[in-house]
């Protein structure tokens, strides 16, 4: 106990701590050794010490194991069957121990949903409530949602919900959204001012009314992506492919990389990395027309997001992005068709590929944001060097490391460790705080910054005139582009991804010229204090002004008026 590696040959050590269902097991005090293996280390926590042997499992599978595999996709939030405890003295029921269990590596169960809710901030409480619905549909389908009214069952591991075991429903009682709402009237009462109004009006139409799942679902999306919105976001992004000396041919691509343009908008919102195989010839060819596919295909659904009349909903979006890998599958196979490929012959490629959705939204304060701060995730098979994500992940999230330099030292790491085969790496760094401090330079006399913001307003006004002279591109014409690709591909033949949003959704091209255009100053002076003083002002009015407020008299005369 306590050790992270064996005394002897230094291997690291697992220590498997798991859930013990049924009442018989909360009766076991602290201390004792069940079936000569599992530890007690608490009610109903358990310790496995010998995690290297498979646990006991019944020949007939027992009923109550089915919903946990039925709903393995929902792993992230829900824990999953271990094994069976049987023949305990004085009592014959047989205890089903489960892991992936909101537990933390030394044992320790985490906080309820109700003890973590008043000190959690207002974008916190929202997520939780909307993680909770998101598992209402599938928990109800199988008699389980009595899971979701039980405080004690739900935990929470920082962001994240988390059930300890599944309840089932009684079959003489039908749950409804009534019963949740009621559930979270106790919460929603305490809940922090900016969003207390908005769960209030949520609750309610679910404690009064025959409301639709689909309709609370949406609005407590809105609701999240408004208060998430209040927060600066920072969007990084780097990313290398590299061949080894011994290697002829590169089977990898990725976006972006050393080679792409990395002040085009789109490297700061989509992030690839395809592996290929069946050689430079086939692999190779696969992976570069997945990830010119997916390129063209995700600036249209970003065009086509920005002109909505409201928030696109999360399904929507993810049907996209299932549609957009169907496309690259049709394309891919087609290509190995026209060849005539077969068997192993045919070419392929796994893609994992994040996505971040920058949605315009009028926020929970009342200022409009150019970003919802959405990122989605979608993959294809996968390739990772993913027992050293943290010793890279960690020093960037801590300021220590740049992203650029963090992707050459990963591709150092895998060539050291696998120098057969080529590397790729993007890294896509995402930071969401309350608070964004940019550094201000004292020693700079007041009439020099005084001057110099004088100086960046002139250069925007010129550059939104500029802007406006710019003629926009058409939909058809993105849609087009996906024909062009440079790979001597003749494709067409082959469909080319339609984005069907709703016509409730639709609305005329509304371009916002302020924001963008500063993202194009931001390359220049980046690091310049006015500028980037200025910028905080565009995107966080509200942070920028409680900021101001606490710099010296003379300074705060300089600070753009609040919008």
């Amino acid at each position: 106990m306590g050790d992270s590696v064996c005394a002897t040959c230094q291997t690291p050590l697992v220590h498997r701590y798991l859930w013990a269902t049924s009442s018989s097991s909360a009766k076991i005090p602290p201390g004792t050794k069940v079936a000569h293996r599992y530890e007690v280390i608490s009610s109903q926590i358990w310790l496995d010490t010998q995690p290297g042997l498979s646990p006991d499992v019944p020949e007939e599978l027992p009923t109550e194991v089915i919903p946990y595999l039925q709903l393995y996709q929902e792993r992230l939030r829900l824990p999953q069957a271990y094994g069976f405890v049987s023949n305990l003295e004085g009592d014959t029921t047989d205890i089903l121990l489960l892991e992936n269990v909101p537990i933390d590596e030394i044992g320790n169960i985490y906080p309820t949903i109700v003890e973590a809710w008043e000190q959690a901030t207002a974008v916190r409480q929202v997520y939780w409530l909307w993680q909770i619905l998101q598992l209402w549909k599938p928990l109800s389908e199988l008699g389980l949602s009595r899971s979701l009214l039980v405080p004690d069952n739900l935990r929470v591991q920082g962001w994240c919900v988390r059930l300890l075991e599944l309840y089932q429903t009684p079959t003489d009682k039908k749950l409804s959204l009534q019963n949740l709402g009621e559930c979270w009237q106790f919460w929603v009462s305490s809940a922090k001012p900016s969003v207390a109004k908005g769960l209030q009006n949520l609750v309610q139409q679910m404690c009064e009314s025959e409301v639709e799942l689909d309709d609370i679902a949406t609005q407590l999306n809105n609701l999240l992506l408004a208060s998430a919105a209040e927060l600066p976001l920072v969007l990084k992004v780097a990313g290398s492919t590299d061949i080894r000396p011994i290697m002829a041919q590169n089977e990898d691509a990725c976006y972006p990389n050393a080679l792409s343009d990395l002040d085009e908008p789109l490297s700061h919102h989509l992030s690839i990395v395809c592996d290929g195989i069946g050689g430079h010839e086939g692999g190779g060819v696969a992976s570069k027309l997945a990830v010119q596919s997916v390129k063209l295909q995700m600036r249209v659904l970003l065009r086509e997001v920005t002109e909505q009349a409201v928030l696109v909903p999360p399904e929507l979006l993810q049907e996209q992005l299932e549609a957009s890998l169907r496309v690259v599958n049709n394309l891919i196979s087609a290509r190995n068709n026209e060849q005539k490929r077969q068997g192993r012959g045919r070419m392929a490629t796994t893609i994992v590929m994040a996505l971040q959705v920058p949605q315009r939204v009028q926020t929970s304060t009342g200022w409009q944001s150019n970003n919802t701060h959405e990122l989605y995730l979608a993959n294809v098979g996968d390739s990772r060097v993913e027992q050293s994500w943290q010793d890279y992940a960690i020093p960037v999230l801590a300021g220590k490391l740049t992203v650029e330099d963090a992707v050459r030292k990963w591709i150092d790491l895998a060539n050291k460790k696998n120098g057969r085969d080529n590397t790729s790496v993007v890294l896509t760094y995402c930071r969401v705080s309350p608070e964004y401090l940019v550094p201000v330079t004292p020693a700079l006399p007041e009439e020099i910054i005084e001057a110099e913001i004088q100086k960046e307003q002139e250069e925007l006004k010129e550059l939104e005139e500029l802007e406006e002279l710019e003629e926009p591109i058409s939909f058809t014409e993105s849609s087009q582009a996906l024909l062009d690709l440079d790979l001597n591909l003749d494709l067409s033949d082959e469909p080319v991804l339609s984005f069907e949003i709703p016509p409730s959704l639709k609305r005329k091209p509304k371009r916002d010229k302020r924001l963008p255009m500063l993202g194009g100053v931001l390359a220049l002076l980046v690091g310049g204090t006015s500028l980037g003083l200025l910028a905080w002002w565009q995107f966080n009015p509200q942070g920028f002004q409680q900021m101001c407020r606490q710099f010296p008299q003379r300074i705060q005369q300089l600070c753009p008026p609040g919008k």
